[in-house]
């Protein structure tokens, strides 16, 4: 991971600062002008840490939970980038592990070479492949204009680089029909421009021949048939 922010912001790794770790304060923590915080931060404060740290101008590069990682950027400098990666911690837990950071021109981003390089350092480190289920519930559909922090994780996985900038996409908590049912997105989602929906339409025609997905469609002769019982079924009605 410090590999890839490296490269991708031109990071100098001897500024890199981890004020992460037990016992430690990252409030109280000696910055160094110009340093880089790159670390796992306690996701129950990431959002607090993130306003810390966007308030001091501090760049930082952080661990962050997938699935609510647009609710962990709304309303502050953040951008999301999304590599969702099952990561086990120190704690026994296993979490779909995507970041944050202030570095990231886009509002949000698929990742899939940093996906890559982090699926890589755990086969070397622990000799298997890590589990990728998806947690069971209700699902919903939502429009093509409403991104999701699971679309990004999707072309992640593809190997599709998607970036929506800051001026092409909003992050919401609902949309107005959920309001009447009592019902929002959860996670929140991004609310994308008519470029951005554009954008994405293109990434979802990759995203469908990367899954290797056939869509069949109707012949002229077949759509004729369907008139003919549209009419037949018309003038039936009328008698």
């Amino acid at each position: 991971m410090k590999r890839w922010a490296a490269r991708e912001y031109g990071i100098d790794e001897s500024g890199i600062v981890r004020p992460f770790y037990p016992g430690g304060d990252y409030e109280r923590y000696d910055y160094p002008k110009g340093c880089v915080v790159l670390d796992n931060p306690p996701f129950s404060k990431l959002k607090t840490i993130i306003k810390f740290y966007d308030e001091r101008e501090i760049d930082y590069f952080l661990f962050a939970p997938t699935l609510t990682i647009l609710s962990t950027i709304a309303n502050t400098g953040a951008a999301g980038i999304v590599s969702a990666i099952k990561v086990k911690y120190e704690n026994g837990a296993t979490v779909n592990t995507s970041f944050v950071s202030n570095m990231e021109p886009a509002l949000v981003r698929s990742a899939p070479v940093l996906r890559n390089e982090i699926k890589r350092a755990q086969r070397e480190q622990k000799g298997r492949k890590t589990p990728e289920k998806r947690p069971d519930g209700q699902r919903y559909e939502y429009p093509e204009e409403v991104l999701r922090s699971m679309d990004l994780e999707a072309y992640s996985k593809a190997q599709i680089d998607f970036r929506v900038p800051r001026e092409d996409g909003v992050i919401i908590w609902r949309l107005d029909e959920q309001r009447a049912a009592g019902k929002e997105l959860f996670g929140r989602g991004v609310l994308l421009s008519q470029k951005g929906h554009k954008a994405r339409v293109a990434a979802d025609t990759r995203l469908r021949e990367a899954r290797k997905v056939i869509r069949w469609e109707l012949s002229e002769r077949e759509r004729k048939i369907i008139d003919e019982m549209s009419r037949k079924g018309g003038e039936a009605e009328e008698s």
